[in-house]
């Protein structure tokens, strides 16, 4: 559960507050020790910056915390089952 709360913090305090200055929005959807899946909205929804944001950010920061877990990234509407907006903090 703690590598849980970690993840979750990073998102909050890393990842949420920089989407959020370009008017996305972030969404966990599983965050796990096996997956990890974020959807995104708003400006982010099928944008295609998002591969990048994946590959540059979102993939390091899932290894240092969840290294088996296998991170999947989607966005645009509908949003998934389950998906939960992540507020940024800061």
């Amino acid at each position: 559960m703690a590598k849980e709360d970690e993840l979750l913090g990073v998102l909050k305090k890393v990842v949420a507050p920089a989407v959020a200055v370009d008017k996305g929005t972030l969404f966990v959807v599983t965050a796990n020790a096996t997956d990890v899946h974020l959807h995104f909205g708003g400006a982010y929804s099928g944008c295609p910056g998002v591969p990048v944001l994946e590959r540059s950010l979102l993939e390091p920061l899932m290894k240092s915390i969840v290294p088996n877990a296998k991170l999947r990234v989607t966005s645009g509407l509908p949003l998934p089952v389950g998906a939960k907006l992540v507020e940024p903090e800061g």
